[in-house]
Order: structure tokens, then sequence, then C-alpha cells
């Protein structure tokens, strides 16, 4: 696997061709100190996998992960960034990055990142190889039943281990009339949208936080035992903010007091989206 750096700290890229090199996963053919200047470096080498630091200039790095995706779309995208960066993550996932580093540099978990992310592109490269021997053209289309949208909103809550909660309940009925309305969270209250089902509406907002709160948990959990599980990384930027899984992750290694914080209106929201799409 070819890998190409854009890191402007030497120490930095020099640490990143020892994990890369020193763990056989590939070999650094090129790095570049200015994202202005990365792209173009970047087309030339044509790279198996880029690592860059979106922090150089916050807006150029984004646009470099969404130009590189768009131009090069089976290298695969590492960013590297501070802990300082706020909706940066989300931003990056929707331009197509694959993964996101915080730094300082961590040498196990860039390793494992890098390893795991070769065996996927290892895969989808053998997989393609062996498309060449078959015509799947002729084959006849199987269209899968749709789900109902109670279903598919249950399997998105059954995923993060939350159908049990007694909140659960109350997002689906939210979700429903939403769905029904062909409204989103954007266009209530959150007050306003429980009154509709209960006089009691800052128990029922409290049974949706609680309900929430334990879906980032289980997912914060679930990135310390794997943090390329695919769960983890869907529904961590697609129903939270993926730096608040992160921040849940460390308070859960350290047993520290305070964790990840949620968005109930962009939880909600997400449901929504999965249930929908």
């Amino acid at each position: 696997m070819n890998v190409f750096i854009v890191e402007k700290d030497a120490s930095i890229v020099e640490r990143l061709e020892k994990i890369v090199e020193g763990r056989n996963l590939g070999s650094i053919i090129g790095h570049c100190s200015d994202v202005e200047l990365a792209e173009e470096k970047i087309m030339k080498f044509n790279p198996d996998m880029v690592i860059a630091d979106i922090n150089m200039t916050e807006n150029k790095g984004i646009s470099l992960i969404g130009n590189l995706k768009k131009k090069l779309s089976n290298t695969q995208v590492i960013a590297l960034s501070d802990a300082s960066s706020k909706d940066i993550v989300e931003r990056a996932y929707k331009k197509g990055l694959d993964y996101y580093i915080y730094k300082p540099v961590n040498e196990v978990e860039v390793g494992n990142v890098v390893k795991n992310l070769k065996k996927q592109f290892e895969m989808k490269k053998l997989f393609n190889q062996m498309k060449g021997f078959f015509d799947i053209s002729t084959l006849p289309e199987i269209e899968e039943p749709k789900k109902s949208i109670d279903c598919r909103t249950r399997e998105v809550m059954r995923n993060i281990g939350i159908t049990g909660e007694c909140g659960s309940a109350d997002i689906m009925k939210v979700v429903k009339f939403l769905i029904d309305s062909g409204k989103t969270m954007d266009d209530y209250k959150i007050k306003e949208l429980c009154l509709k089902f209960t006089d009691n509406y800052k128990t029922m907002e409290q049974r949706m936080r609680r309900t929430a709160t334990v879906g980032i948990i289980n997912l914060a959990n679930m990135g310390i035992e794997d943090y390329m599980d695919d769960t983890f990384i869907e529904y961590s930027k697609g129903l939270y903010s993926f730096e608040q899984v992160r921040r849940e992750m460390d308070s859960i290694r350290r047993n520290g007091k305070r964790g990840g914080k949620i968005n109930l209106k962009k939880f909600i929201n997400g449901i929504i989206f999965y249930a929908t799409k």
C-alpha cells in the first residue's frame, strides 16, 4: 500500500513513516507540508492512502478531502486533527473521510487504523478482480422487501442497545409523528413537541435524554472494543457528535465523571434519517 502524508510538522511525518513502514503496513511515497500544494502532488502520485493534517487550514483541509474523494475515489483518507476542532469531524465525514484521528499521534491507534483500512482496501481490490471473472450483468436483480419505518426505527435503536430503555417508546412516538407530518426536530421546540403526547413534558424529555445517553455510552464501549466497528463508525457521526462520543470513550477509560454530551434534536433527526432513507 502506497501512502502519502500531508503534515507540516517534520517530527509527526517521521513518526508516521515509522508506524507505516516499521510495521510493514505500506510505503511512504511522498509528503507535503503545504495543504495548498498537496492536491496536485497527490494526483501525481495517485496513492492508495492519504494521511492529512486538516488543521493546517481547516476549510482548505476539508476541501482537500472532498476533492480527493471525487477525483481518487479508491484512495482512503485519514485525517489528523487536535481535540480543539469542533464540528470539523462531521464536516470531514460528509466529504467522504474514511477515518479521523485526534492528535497527539498515538502509535498504537494509528497503526491499528492503517492496518484495518489496509485490509478493507485489499478486500475491495480482490473483489473488483473477482468481478472480472464473472459477468454479473446477466444476473436478475432481486429486490429486497422494504422494511416499514417502525421496523427501521427499532433496528436503529436495537443497534445501539436502547430498545429496552423506558424512553425508547417516547422516541418511537416522536419519530413517527414527525415522519407522518413531514417535519423534523428543527420545526419544533422539544417542549412543544412533548406536549403533543403528554402534559408532563419534562418527564418525557428526561426519559428520551436518558435513553439517548445510554446509546452514546454503548457506542463508546463499542469503539473502545473495536475502533473500526461498523455500527460505531456509522452512528457516532449519524446520531451524535463524533467528538462527544470520543469524550465518552475517554471518560470510560479514565473512569472520569464528565463524558460526552448529547444533542437530543440531532439524535432524533438522525433516527428519522435512517428510518426513511
